[in-house]
């Protein structure tokens, strides 16, 4: 019988040996094994006593963490159990002999032993849940050199099992739940650098950092990516209170003998490396199997979403509501979700086709509401685009004059028209996929537009705009927009600004005086939906204004109000401002010299800006006449050429969209054959163009101040200008060739009169300067000093 048994288990290990080791397949094993007497057997087997009778029963009981027959909670199985179970059913024969657990019960003891030893550890803890007396058994201490030979059988799939830690043991740490080994708790994970399993709150009650001196000689454990890593090192990271006490107490021992302490320390760092070493192995086993599950995941998740797809079309949805939906579904069955663990195979059972119905279908309906909404703006806004061009097309034979395009209404002021608003809507919710049903017809564009001519409406409008423009001014007291004053619009005072424009390098939209400053800006976008689809009035603006009239000293406090912008234009006056610092240029400081419009437009831009200098009623210095006769000659003729405010003065190509003076030149050459345009007669610049850059104020000199003027240029008729102490002597030399000799009286002049006003200059004030202007004062001999080798004669 024993020479038999042997020769069986000879037999059995060669077969073994010769068979693929990592498959473990029980049933292939077994299939050719002789049969014992099922009684016989099942007595041996039963009895207690041969546990002892094992060539490793003799092994001390070891403190384990007993394996759980069953998880608590589903979410608690260890994911990297499932996908090692996996691999190992895809590793195996496709069709295995599926064989009864009797065959095996009835072999001899030594036979079942041998066999266990071949099988992969999870085929052992899967055979110890099938009855009481492999359970008893398997999971004995006894049973540890069967479970240690099962993982050295497979250590090519499996990391290896390190020396300080049992075979169950280790096998818990591997595919054991998720649960903590202190609290219970789960949303825990193995830690392979102190083999443990703890959850975040005892982690931090029995890890610490170790001192600096300690780290050299213990493995600190990081945690990395929400408690789901643990990976050794050296520099940082926590280590177990006890094992810190331990490794403290041992180098305390040995301090005082330098030998003993230099051999622990070499000892004691090879131990880490090995720990660090084994440690990434495991972190690499286990990385390998979660991406590996991850991607069939994934892939399995794909399958069922495209089913849901098919089913969902089939129930009567868009396809393309379905498609835009397909990252909603994605966000519904993920891995963390509950759904996202009903996903085992590519079968879409009926629970998941329910629940992914309730949570899909409102979000396919907010997409469909959606989609049918941008096709209908999409067909409106093709309708408004047509009624646009035909729109440009019919105006362009009559209008002639570019002064009479600010007139003109917007075209999104056109499309509320009953005529062009029942082209507009009329079937738009017909068939949307259809494009027939989009363009209207230029012929019934055409009609709409003459209806509209002949109505009036475009006059009607007009007065309308005014009235509504003059109604925002505060001298309006009526409640009733026909009593309004469109004449009020000429005001100097009448400032008005669109909040939806108020921003950029452009004055558009910031600074509108009177009508024919806000008429050019009523077609701008932002007032068709944005900002109560108005101007409004800007309060900041009418203060400059008023203080800019107020400053030339013509007009009472009464009538301050009643000044008109053509008035305030006609006097041509330059202004600084007093609330700005003189800016350091280097060589001098000055501010900049502004028209009275400028000043509008800068107050408005502090405002903006939230400048706390400015914050209190604007303010600004009127400049003398000989000073205003020097900044008007340093400036910039208007208009700039680079603005895009120019037209053809022969047709009306230009009609909404002005271009540069360059291309306005170029299309009277290339289209009218003319050779020499000539400007404000053929081609004209359009003050009021809502693209217009602002012009660039003189910086006038106030530190060393213009107090002196050339006499040689002014007997030569040239233009004047002012000059410094340090300037004039240059000018006269470099111009006159009068250095180093100048006479004083007949070559230099210096001013008689202030350079500004802060107050305005009353009348007489006033006409002695312009007296003063055209009077030479010489200069004496205490005028001269600081000016340079100038002699008196």
């Amino acid at each position: 019988m024993a020479g038999e048994l042997s020769s069986t288990i000879q037999t059995y290990r060669l077969q073994c040996s010769t068979a693929d080791s990592a498959s473990g397949n029980l049933a292939t094993l077994l299939y050719d094994l002789p049969f014992y007497d099922e009684k016989e057997n099942a007595s041996f087997f039963e009895s207690r006593d041969i546990l002892a009778l094992l060539p490793h029963g003799d092994i001390e009981s070891p403190q384990e963490f007993p394996i759980p027959l069953e998880p608590p909670n589903s979410c608690h199985t260890n994911p990297l159990m499932v996908q090692e179970l996996r691999r190992l059913r895809r590793s195996r024969h496709p069709y295995p002999q599926v064989l009864k657990l009797d065959h095996f019960l009835h072999q001899p003891f030594d036979i079942q032993v041998a066999v266990l030893e071949f099988c992969h550890p999870l085929d052992i803890k899967s055979l110890s849940k099938t009855c009481k007396s492999l359970r008893s058994f398997l999971l004995h201490p006894s049973s540890q050199p069967l479970w240690m030979a099962s993982f050295q059988t497979h250590t090519s799939v499996l990391p290896p099992m390190p020396e300080n830690v049992t075979a169950m043991r280790w096998m818990d740490l591997l595919f054991g739940d998720t649960l903590c080994d202190s609290c219970g708790g789960g949303n825990s994970f193995t830690d392979f650098v102190w083999k443990s399993r703890l959850c975040e709150g005892c982690r931090n009650i029995r890890f610490l950092d170790p001192r600096p001196s300690l780290r050299e000689f213990i493995v600190g454990s990081l945690v990395t990516g929400a408690q789901k890593y643990t990976v050794p090192c050296l520099s940082r990271g926590k280590a177990p209170i006890v094992e810190l006490l331990k490794l403290r107490s041992a180098i305390e021992a040995i301090q005082d003998t330098p030998q003993a302490l230099e051999d622990f320390q070499e000892t004691r760092r090879n131990f880490v490396q090995k720990d660090i070493d084994h440690a990434e192995l495991c972190n690499a086993w286990r990385d390998s199997l979660e991406a590996s599950f991850c991607f069939e995941w994934v892939s399995l998740r794909d399958i069922i979403i495209d089913k849901v797809n098919k089913r969902l079309v089939l129930h009567g949805f868009d396809p393309r509501d379905v498609r835009a939906c397909q990252s909603d579904l994605r966000t519904l069955f993920q891995l963390e979700t509950p759904s996202g663990r009903w996903i085992r195979n590519s079968k879409l059972t009926e629970s998941m086709w329910i629940y992914a119905r309730v949570h899909i279908e409102p979000r396919l309906l907010e997409v469909k509401a959606s989609r049918i909404s941008r096709a209908l703006r999409k067909r409106i806004d093709s309708r408004e685009n047509d009624i646009f061009h035909g729109y440009t097309k019919y105006f362009r034979p009559n209008l002639v004059s570019p002064w009479l395009w600010p007139e003109i209404p917007p075209a999104f002021a056109v499309f509320k028209h009953p005529a062009f608003s029942h082209l507009i809507n009329n079937n738009v919710e017909v068939d949307l996929d259809d494009e027939r049903h989009t363009n209207i017809p230029m012929c019934s564009i055409r009609a709409a537009f003459d209806q509209l001519v002949n109505e009036g409406w475009i006059d009607d409008w007009r007065w309308k705009k005014m009235k509504e423009l003059a109604s925002y001014l505060p001298s309006y007291n009526s409640t009733s927009l026909e009593d309004a004053d469109p004449t009020t619009l000429d005001r100097a005072t009448s400032v008005f600004w669109c909040l939806g424009s108020r921003y950029g390098s452009y004055t558009a939209g910031r600074c509108l005086l009177g009508w024919e400053g806000a008429a050019p800006h009523l077609r701008c976008g932002a007032l068709r939906s944005s900002w109560g689809g108005r101007l409004h009035f800007n309060e900041r603006g009418a203060a400059a204004a008023r203080e800019c009239v107020r400053m030339t000293g013509l007009w009472t406090e009464k009538e301050l109000e009643a000044v008109t912008a053509a008035e305030m234009d006609a006097l041509d006056r330059r202004f600084l401002c007093a609330q700005c610092e003189p800016k350091d240029f280097g060589n001098f400081k000055g501010r900049a010299a502004m028209t009275w419009r400028e000043c509008v437009s800068h107050a408005i831009d502090k405002l903006i800006d939230n400048d706390t200098l400015h914050k209190p009623a604007p303010s600004f210095l009127l400049l003398s006449p000989k000073s205003e006769s020097h900044v008007k000659s340093r400036e910039h003729p208007e208009p700039t050429a680079k603005h895009k405010a120019w037209t053809c003065n022969h047709c009306n190509v230009h009609c909404g969209q002005l271009v540069t003076k360059e291309v306005a030149i170029r299309h009277l050459k290339e289209s009218h054959f003319m050779s020499a345009p000539v400007q404000n007669l053929d081609f004209v610049y359009f003050a009021h163009a809502i693209y217009r850059s602002p012009r660039t104020p003189v910086t006038f000199q106030e530190s060393p101040p213009l107090e002196y003027e050339c006499t040689q240029c002014q007997a030569a008729g040239h233009v004047i200008r002012l000059y410094c102490a340090t300037q004039i002597q240059g000018h006269l030399s470099r111009k006159h060739d009068l250095c180093p000799v100048m006479q004083l009286g007949r070559d230099i002049l210096k001013l008689g009169s202030a350079l500004w006003y802060s107050e305005p200059p009353t009348q007489e004030q006033t006409a002695e300067d312009i007296t003063r202007h055209h009077t030479e004062i010489p200069l004496c001999e205490t005028d001269v000093v600081g000016m340079g080798p100038i002699y008196l004669e």
